[in-house]
């Protein structure tokens, strides 16, 4: 039932909780698989910090993988392309 959660309304999910048929957690992980699963996104690197990775992620609406190239082009033209770590050393 809860990868169909996203499915039900506001008023229902409430009562799902309520009755402890399902976690807020269930909720909530429901509602983020099916946006991951139907938004486009894209993956900027930012640079890396104490030997980390970090960068910024982009969704927009369904059918706007436009909205996510131009924002990711908006990111990387202030910031400046991040050069990768040389694999060698």
């Amino acid at each position: 039932m809860s990868n169909e959660l996203w499915r039900h309304s506001a008023t229902e999910l409430a009562e799902l909780i309520r009755k402890k048929d399902v976690s807020s957690r269930e909720v909530v992980e429901s509602h983020l698989n099916r946006i991951e699963a139907v938004n486009p996104a894209v993956s900027v690197p930012m640079g890396v910090h104490d030997g980390l990775p970090l960068g910024v992620q982009v969704y927009a609406d369904r059918w706007r993988e436009d909205l996510c190239l131009a924002a990711a082009q908006l990111i990387e033209d202030e910031v400046g392309l991040i050069c990768p770590i040389d694999p060698v050393t």
